[in-house]
């Protein structure tokens, strides 16, 4: 097994024989590679036949793949592993220790060099409190990636709301999994319609029943599953007999509002959200829905 083992054009060659994907492939060459160095010394596999590969690693026709990309050679009693004393059995090994022995014993003489050196010019200006911090970059085709968590966003209106529904404060920042799925999810929490909100608002302030039983129990499972929990929310109130549409919706003015109507009703004229008829704010809602199920 090596570093560049994915890009390896063969591995790509077996991927489309087996119709399989690279991370499934390289984990049955992990399993055969293995194995043979566990099981063998020489590279010779006697009794394993290529369907047995496929059965064992799950992958059907990995073994004719093998074959044909020349790193397994198959014969009447089994199969073998191509070039299998370069890097598998007791030779590579010995091979290896004696690469560590000797990297080793040169690692040790440069210390004892530098060792050595130091006692010499001890006398020169050495300030013995100095530490080097200098970062250590390595070398070849290596990327370094920081996953950076993002920023909490407190003033979004529908985060609000959806913040209300746990009694959470918009002062109190956002865990990293419920910022992730805010940034995930926004344009479809800004989509949920009045009637929808009133659907869920009610099922979140149930005490007893489905509804409280099995809502969803944080802020990220709620907002990664809107859609889904609106579907549950009518459905609870639908059974409980509830009259949900009884309940006062809340006003709350989605972005974006002014360029949909702009575009496709540009004969009205804008004033405020609170003064569009119901009818549009309705509209609205459901083009942003659909905008971001797109």
């Amino acid at each position: 097994m090596r570093s560049n083992l994915w890009d390896d054009p063969r591995i790509a060659k077996i991927c489309d024989m087996t119709n399989k994907p690279e991370r499934e492939v390289i984990g049955g060459l992990y399993w055969i590679w293995s194995m043979a160095d566990d099981q063998s010394t020489d590279g010779r596999l006697e009794g394993l036949s290529l369907g047995a590969i496929d059965r064992k690693t799950g992958l059907k026709g990995l073994g004719a793949a093998l074959v044909k990309v020349g790193w397994i050679l198959e014969s009447e009693d089994g199969v073998e592993i191509a070039r299998f004393d370069e890097h598998n059995g007791v030779s590579a090994k010995r091979r290896a220790v004696m690469a560590k022995a000797s990297s080793k014993y040169r690692s040790t003489s440069s210390d004892r060099h530098t060792t050595n050196m130091t006692d010499v010019s001890r006398g020169d200006d050495l300030d013995k409190n100095r530490i080097d911090n200098t970062p250590i970059v390595p070398q070849g085709d290596m990327e370094l990636v920081i996953e950076e968590t993002p920023k909490p966003e407190t003033t979004h209106p529908a985060l609000t709301r959806f913040r209300n529904l746990f009694n959470h404060r918009d002062s109190t920042p956002l865990d990293s999994s419920s910022s992730r799925a805010w940034e995930k999810n926004k344009k479809a929490a800004a989509a949920v319609s009045e009637e929808d909100w009133r659907f869920l608002e009610w099922a979140y302030r149930q005490k007893e029943g489905a509804a409280a039983q099995f809502r969803r129990k944080d802020l990220a499972t709620l907002l990664n599953n809107i859609l889904t929990e609106v579907s549950r929310a009518r459905d609870w109130a639908g059974r409980s007999g509830a009259s949900v549409s009884a309940t006062a919706p809340v006003s709350t003015e989605p972005d974006g509002w002014r360029d949909l109507i702009e575009t496709e009703f540009p004969e009205v004229n804008l004033t405020t959200w609170a003064l569009l008829p119901d009818s549009m704010k309705f509209w609205v809602r459901e083009k942003q829905r659909e905008l971001a199920a797109a």
